[in-house]
């Protein structure tokens, strides 16, 4: 009996860092981020979740979009919070838009308008953005 539950806890460990490694590597479509394997970006969740990658422990990610984002539907539509800030912490990681199309880019608050915010020996390129529509406020 002892040894059942010893291996029932066991077993639920492993199911829950199963799951939560699954959630870790949901934040893009691949890639772990280097510069061999970039991060894959393919959808407006993705895009937003470069903004986890923000600061010096971070110089060293590379990300590369694989398709065109369409940002103009909700909740991207609300007003899209720029990715990285000079209050919070920098961009400083490598974003390659391989020339694909981010669409619907709303900016309605703050003073810092733009699909990055704050870049600080960070690398943007190759980026096309359609339908924009930035308001700066203050």
């Amino acid at each position: 009996m002892k040894f059942c539950n010893l291996l029932t806890k066991r077993l639920s460990i492993l199911v829950l860092i199963a799951s939560l490694s699954g959630l870790c590597f949901a934040q893009f479509s691949g890639g772990s981020g280097t510069e061999g394997d970039p991060w894959l970006i393919e959808t407006a969740e993705h895009l937003n979740n470069v903004r986890n990658y923000l600061g010096a422990d971070h110089t060293d990610k590379f990300f590369v979009q694989i398709a065109d984002i369409d940002l103009g539907a909700a909740p991207w539509n609300e007003g899209w919070i720029p990715i990285g800030s000079p209050k919070t912490e920098s961009f400083r990681g490598q974003y390659d838009g391989s020339d694909y199309v981010i669409n619907g880019l709303t900016i309605n608050t703050g003073s810092t308008v733009g699909l990055f915010g704050f870049i600080e020996n960070g690398t943007l390129v190759n980026i096309g953005l359609g339908n924009v529509n930035l308001t700066a406020i203050g």
